[in-house]
């Protein structure tokens, strides 16, 4: 029993430093400057702009926040009028409710 106790240890202490491993190289990665190497496995070949899914979360992985909302409600045609007929019925309930 002692031994599996050992054992189970090990393997704790090897995930989490694989974990902390995987993290420091992708935060080295996604912070090289685009064009350059340090991408790919093992840290070759790779580099060039990267459209990935990642590029969109934080170190902490949830999305990352913009720095200005510019361009947040850039709505246009219908979609424009739809929200404008929501608003409206959203504005008269909360007054109908007061």
């Amino acid at each position: 029993m002692e031994e599996e106790g050992i054992q189970l240890f090990v393997v704790l202490v090897l995930l989490i430093a694989a974990y902390f491993g995987v993290m420091a190289w992708t935060r080295r990665v996604n912070s090289s400057p685009p064009g350059e190497g340090g991408g790919g496995f093992f840290g070759g070949g790779g580099g060039g702009t990267s459209n990935s899914a990642m590029d969109d979360i934080d170190d902490m992985g949830g999305p990352k926040k913009k720095k200005s909302n510019k361009g947040r409600f850039e709505l246009k045609g219908r979609d424009a009028e739809i929200a404008a007929k929501v608003l409206k019925r959203m504005l008269k309930q909360d007054s109908d409710s007061q």
